[in-house]
């Protein structure tokens, strides 16, 4: 998570000179079968030489030439997510893209991945779309490798609202093994939660928490844990936003205008107990604001 202070390794990149971050791939391909085509996985190290921020990407190569059939890329526990020390905003999938109510992680493999060495290391993704735009994802690792810069850029379609929806467990996952929960989620202008033994029901539902226009950042923790909380940091203005909670996973939602130009988050993961992390965060958040916008996706 975000530091107070800078750090011994920052200092020991400065007597360095420029420090190089290695992104490196392992893959996994399962063949085809009982009419579905090969999955693939491929898991992206940034291995920034203190923490290492893992990048896994699972889906079904379900376009030409790997498959002519009708199947989706993503079905459950599947899509573009962290780990390592990024876990509890989900290897399974933490970020869907919609372009004019199309998912477009979900409709079909990505049509490029590329990856380059650099100051934070660099991953991108591109998604042609039917109407002949292009959908990209860069990421990049932040904060020493605590964090995940993220850039969303949908060209060519300047029509086209877009929408992300993104997943996070903060306090992790025990609710999946009968663990107690306490969801919470705090922006500058509000709050929700959701405590222990709350049960939905048809009249009284999950709590929802919708996003003024100013908050540009989310802390997701969990008063149960103490431990494990998460930050979302999103600049980039909007026409809307909300956050649904439960007792286990917590969605938001994020709507933009067409024509939004670039659209920036910065994720992060913090160990350290849920009031330590918050202030910490909330020190650092300006600067990283500035970070976050000046930084080179996809150096030349």
């Amino acid at each position: 998570m975000l530091r107070a202070q800078e750090s011994d390794l920052d200092q020991v990149r400065k007597l360095m000179g420029e420090f190089k971050v290695r992104v490196t791939c392992k893959t996994d391909l399962t063949p085809a079968a009982d009419q579905k085509p090969a999955r693939r996985s491929d898991l992206w190290t940034f291995e920034t030489g203190e923490v290492c921020p893992i990048v896994h990407y699972s889906r079904y190569l379900n376009t030409r030439p790997d498959f002519d059939g009708s199947f989706p890329a993503l079905l459950s526990d599947m899509g573009l997510g962290f780990d390592g020390p990024m876990n509890n905003w989900y290897t399974g999938g933490v970020i869907r893209l919609f372009v004019k109510g199309v998912d477009i992680l979900g409709a079909r493999n990505a049509d490029l991945v590329e990856v380059k060495d650099g100051a934070q290391g660099h991953l991108h993704l591109m998604w042609m779309l039917t109407d002949g735009g292009k959908a990209h994802i860069y990421l990049t690792a932040a904060d020493g490798g605590m964090g995940m810069y993220a850039k969303i850029v949908v060209e060519g379609a300047a029509d086209s609202p877009v929408r992300l929806n993104l997943t996070c467990y903060p306090g992790g996952f025990g609710p999946a093994y009968k663990a107690p929960s306490h969801r919470q989620v705090t922006t500058a202008s509000a709050s929700a939660e959701v405590p222990p033994g709350f049960v939905a029901t048809a009249t009284q539902p999950n709590p929802e928490l919708t996003l003024a226009t100013a908050d540009d950042a989310i802390f997701y923790g969990d008063k149960y844990t103490d431990t494990g909380s998460l930050f979302l940091l999103m600049p980039t203005p909007r026409q809307s936003g909300r956050v649904m909670l439960s007792s286990y996973g917590v969605g938001t939602v994020l709507e933009y205008p067409a024509a939004a130009g670039p659209i920036l988050l910065a994720f992060y993961q913090s160990d350290l107990v849920n009031a330590t992390a918050r202030e910490n965060f909330l020190a650092r958040q300006a600067a990283e604001r500035q970070r976050l916008e000046r930084t080179e996706f996809w150096p030349k």
